[in-house]
């Protein structure tokens, strides 16, 4: 069994309970690397209206957990079953969401293809591995647009010289952060 399995678990409710919030923690810890992120202008490559940032993956991260945290502790508070608490705290981010969602609205979300994204920027940071070479097969599918959308940094030239920065250097887009922080 893994330590998620396990994590999972020792989750139980008995009797009168109380816990403290934990996710405005990560929240206020992601906004503060997204406001370092847009100090950064004045010290990294920029253009237009993005530009490099060594915080910003780290606000993506945090701001992107702090949703799941968020979502996790609303989960609890919901006050179901343990089994099914314990199925909708295992569950994936994006159906975290719609869950809870539907919970509230008494019907799905319209559209969570943002959120799923979001989650993917996150997921390709934490999970990151070089990538050698920039042919569409080996990038993630959302790359391109965001490139084309102004999203994803894209040196001047790049059109024209063939010249551009690394997909892992592109992870550090201001625009990227502020763009993950507008779908959470």
């Amino acid at each position: 069994m893994g330590k998620r399995k396990d994590r999972l678990n020792q989750f139980a409710v008995t009797g009168n309970y109380s816990y403290s919030s934990f996710y405005q923690d990560m929240l206020s810890s992601g906004v503060a690397l997204l406001r370092l992120a847009l100090q950064d202008r004045r010290r990294y490559v920029r253009n237009g209206c993005n530009h490099l940032s060594g915080h910003a993956p780290g606000a993506i991260v945090l701001g992107v957990t702090a949703l799941d945290l968020w979502l996790s502790e609303v989960i609890v508070s919901l006050a179901r079953p343990d089994v099914l608490t314990r199925e909708m705290l295992d569950d994936t981010l994006t159906h975290k969401y719609a869950r809870v969602y539907a919970v509230a609205h008494h019907r799905p979300p319209s559209d969570g293809s943002d959120l799923e994204i979001a989650v993917d920027v996150r997921h390709e940071i934490v999970h990151h591995f070089p990538r050698p070479t920039r042919t569409l097969q080996h990038l993630p599918k959302w790359l391109p647009e965001f490139e084309h959308q102004g999203i994803i940094f894209v040196a001047e030239h790049a059109a024209r010289t063939e010249v551009d920065f690394d997909p892992t250097q592109k992870l550090g887009s201001y625009a990227l952060a502020y763009w993950v922080f507008r779908v959470i």
